[in-house]
Parts: structure tokens; C-alpha cells; sequence
């Protein structure tokens, strides 16, 4: 199939008036196998145009906040209340942390001095933080890494004779939760985290824009290529490319067991855009569960790979192992190149064929080799092209993997941007743990995997035993 080229309204912001935010998606396509015919996935695509139908309807938290004036607005004011300070350190994991680190790294990736994420209580790594002003990202405050890193930082704080409450700031629930309660009783300055977003969904809400506003990005560009993404799908019927692809994608996930969704960047700036999208694909998809409370543990698991040096670690496989993926290529429109001189045409006579080329041209060959190669072994290759690598393009490509990420959940019969069915057991549970396990609450993790201190010493004595 060729391609679609999804071309959006002129954006504002940093993507300058009348300049166009698009991407460039080219479908795989349906291989002659049985099972799977245009019929079936032109059947799928009307499921997928009235939930899109449903969503405009009654739009989730992560869509509706897109159109909130208002609390953009807010963002914004209390950004520029902060003090000027050229570090910070977020302090959050899972979507606290994750959609934070993409901005940065695809849009000032030479600034990662500038805006440290800890996302891991690695002992190595906290006794080597640095003493900068933290941003605590947590949706309730409550989980146990994000938890410990705080009070690590306020120590630290407190031993250098400072008042640790002038040097944090909070993004959180805007209501609930512990650190709210630390933002009431202390008066620090926060930013609020819509209820009904959940944290893999968050990243263009305060979690994704407060950062990037400090960063000195256009948050308002952010969001507005994300609006555009959403009119796109809304008014673009079944015809839309986004619903095709996630229909083909299911068809071949569930027909023909390729149920590990591979992501290849060919772009330095995009390997932790991919990281991202690893976590919303697989905690949405993957459920126990379906909306019916039947048994059937559904998913995909997603795989992120970076061209072209996975080319040297995993293309292998990819061609030649188990034909058990599907693979999405995904590329961007460059900042800069970089050519290869004659000069350096004495270093030996059998590179000379690189000579008078440039590493942007060197890189689109090993991507067109690659994609060509997996074609050729039968494996379904889709692509998709970021037309620049700026606000508004990011943006958009945020809403486009959070849509299909929601489709794709239809498909399975489960609510993809609902709380997992265990995480909301537990908030019937009460507030404060009395001795249970705790549980990462930032991003949904519906599991209970952290053990109470006094728990954890129980198990070394049974193990010592």
C-alpha cells in the first residue's frame, strides 16, 4: 500500500504561522494469507470509526484536556513564578518520568544536563545526584520510588542548611493524595495533574508541559499539534490511516500470532519517544482481563529498536527468527548533515565509494536496506516519517500513539486508558498502607511489587533459616 500522508492544519506556535505539521505513514499492507481480507479489515475500521465517534462524544481526560484553555494557562503562570534556575531534576517513574525525558531528548538533546530524570532508586545513582531544585512528578505522591527519592533530596537539602520546601516543586493530583497534602500543609508550588488522565496518557498535561515550559520549548505548540491530530482522526471517517493501521495490526496480532509490536527509530532523537510508547502500548494492552471480566490475557509486547545500530544486534532476528512481529519504521525529517570529504580519499581505495556522500544519505540507505529486507523475508513492515522534529510535530505524534493505542484496546475489548482493574481494587483498600505491599501508583502498575520494609526483613529471616 502506499503511502498516506496525514497533513494537518497550519500549526501555531514554534511551527511558525502557515507552516504544516504533517506525517507520513505507509502500511504494511495485508499479505495473501488466509484469514485476512479487505472485508475483515474494512469491518474492523467501522468499529474503530464509532469508538473514535464515542471519544469525540464523551472525550477521556487526555483528549478533553487538550481543549482546557485554561489549565494550559495555568501551566504557563506558575512556570513563570519558578525561580530562573538553568537545572532541574524531575524526581517520578513510569509516565512521571518517560514522557518528560522524550520532549527533552527530541528537542534540546544536548540540554539533558539541564533537566536530570530519575526515574530509578538505583543506589549508585541517587548517591550520585546531583544538589539541583527537584520537580517531583507523582499523581498521588504514594509510590514507594518517587516517595524515597523525596525524602532522599529533602535530607540532602536540610544537611546543607536550606529550606528544602523552597526547593521543591510538585506536579500532582490536583485533589488527592499524599503529596497534595504536602503542597497544602507547606505551600509549595505546584502543578496539577488532571484525575481522569492516568499517567501513561500525561504527557501533554502538566507532566510533559511543565518541564518543557522550564526548558524555555513551546508547550502551546505541543499542544496544539496534538489538537490537530485529533480533528484529523475525529473528522477523517474510516478511511482515516490511523484506523487502518490499527486494524492490520490486530488482524495479523491475533490471526497469525505476530504479537510483538516492534518500533525501529532511525533517529538518535526518537530512542527515548520510543521508550515512551513501550510503556503506553504495553500497559493499556496488556490485561488479564477483558471489559466483560472474561479470562483472556491479551497483548502486545512492544520492542524498541534504533537503526542503524540494531541493524548489527537485531535485524537478524528480525528477518531470518520467528515470524512473530510486526515492525514500524520511524524516521524524521533531519536538523543537519554532515558530509564525507575527499580529503580522506587516501585512508584506502575500498571506502572510496563513500566519498562525496553525507551521513544523512549513508543512514537513509541503511534504513531503505533494512526496510527492504524485512519486506523481502514476508514481514509486515509499516513506516512512519515525523516531517520536522519540533513542538508541534511531537505533539501530534504523542496524540497519534495515545489513538491507537485506545483502538487498539477496542479491538481487545478493554479500556485501554482506564485504571487496571487491580489498581482500582486497591484504591478501595483506604488510604495510607497499614503493613501491605506497595504498589507504583504514578502510572497504574497494577502490580504489588515492593515490600514493606518489615515485610522484606520477615523474607531474609525465612531465608536465612
Amino acid at each position: 500500500m502506499g503511502a498516506d500522508r496525514l497533513v494537518l492544519p497550519a500549526a501555531r506556535g514554534s511551527a511558525g504561522e502557515g507552516n504544516e505539521v504533517s506525517l507520513s505513514l505507509r502500511l504494511a499492507g495485508l499479505r495473501a494469507r488466509a484469514g485476512i481480507s479487505e472485508d475483515r479489515v474494512a469491518s474492523l475500521e467501522e468499529q474503530l470509526e464509532r469508538k473514535v465517534q464515542a471519544l469525540a462524544a464523551s472525550p477521556p481526560g487526555f483528549i478533553r484536556i487538550l481543549f482546557d484553555d485554561a489549565a494550559l494557562s495555568k501551566i504557563l503562570d506558575t512556570a513563570s513564578q519558578l525561580p530562573d534556575t538553568p537545572h532541574w531534576v524531575i524526581l517520578g517513574i513510569g509516565g512521571s518520568a518517560l514522557g518528560a525525558r522524550a520532549v527533552r531528548d527530541t528537542l534540546i538533546p544536548d540540554r539533558r544536563q539541564d533537566l536530570r530524570i530519575l526515574d530509578n532508586i538505583d543506589p549508585d545513582s541517587m548517591a550520585r545526584a546531583a544538589d539541583q531544585l527537584d520537580l517531583v512528578i507523582s499523581k498521588s505522591g504514594s509510590t514507594a520510588e518517587t516517595a524515597a527519592q523525596l525524602l532522599f533530596f529533602h535530607d540532602r537539602l536540610l544537611a546543607r542548611g536550606l529550606d528544602p520546601w523552597q526547593h521543591i516543586v510538585a506536579i500532582t493530583d490536583p485533589e488527592s493524595g499524599l503529596l497534595r497534602e504536602v503542597v497544602g500543609r507547606e505551600g509549595i508550588p505546584s502543578f496539577e495533574v488532571p484525575s481522569d488522565v492516568g499517567g501513561r496518557f500525561s504527557v501533554l498535561t502538566a507532566v510533559g508541559l511543565a518541564p518543557a515550559r522550564l526548558l524555555g520549548l513551546d508547550s502551546t505548540a505541543l499542544i496544539v499539534g496534538a489538537q490537530q491530530m485529533w480533528e484529523s482522526v475525529r473528522d477523517g471517517g474510516r478511511d482515516h490511516p490511523l484506523l487502518r493501521w490499527v486494524a492490520e495490526a490486530h488482524l495479523r496480532s491475533i490471526d497469525h500470532g505476530q504479537r510483538c509490536q516492534v518500533m525501529m527509530v532511525y533517529c538518535d532523537r526518537l530512542r527515548t519517544f520510543g521508550g515512551w510508547f513501550a510503556q503506553l502500548w504495553a500497559e493499556s494492552l496488556g490485561k488479564r482481563e477483558d471489559r466483560n471480566g472474561v479470562e483472556v490475557h491479551h497483548g502486545s509486547t512492544p520492542l524498541v529498536a534504533v537503526g542503524s545500530t540494531d541493524q548489527h544486534s537485531l535485524v537478524q532476528l528480525f528477518a531470518e527468527g520467528p515470524d512473530d512481529k510486526q515492525y514500524l519504521i520511524v524516521s524524521a525529517g533531519r536538523k543537519a548533515d554532515v558530509a564525507l570529504q575527499t580529503g580522506s580519499e587516501g585512508v584506502h581505495d575500498d571506502l572510496g565509494y563513500l566519498l562525496d556522500h553525507t551521513f544523512g544519505e549513508l543512514f537513509d540507505a541503511q534504513r531503505e536496506g533494512t526496510t527492504g529486507a524485512l519486506r523481502a523475508a514476508g514481514r509486515p513492515v509499516s513506516e512512519l516519517n515525523f516531517g520536522e522534529l519540533d513542538e508541534a510535530h511531537l505533539g501530534a505524534s504523542f496524540l497519534f500513539f495515545q489513538l491507537a493505542t485506545v483502538l487498539a484496546a477496542e479491538l481487545l475489548e478493554h479500556g485501554g486508558h482506564d485504571q487496571p482493574r487491580p489498581r482500582q481494587q486497591q484504591r478501595g483498600h483506604g488510604g495510607r498502607r497499614q503493613g501491605t505491599r506497595a504498589s507504583c501508583t504514578v502510572n497504574g502498575c497494577p502490580h504489588s511489587h515492593t515490600p514493606t520494609l518489615g515485610e522484606r526483613g520477615r523474607k531474609g529471616e525465612e531465608a536465612g533459616r
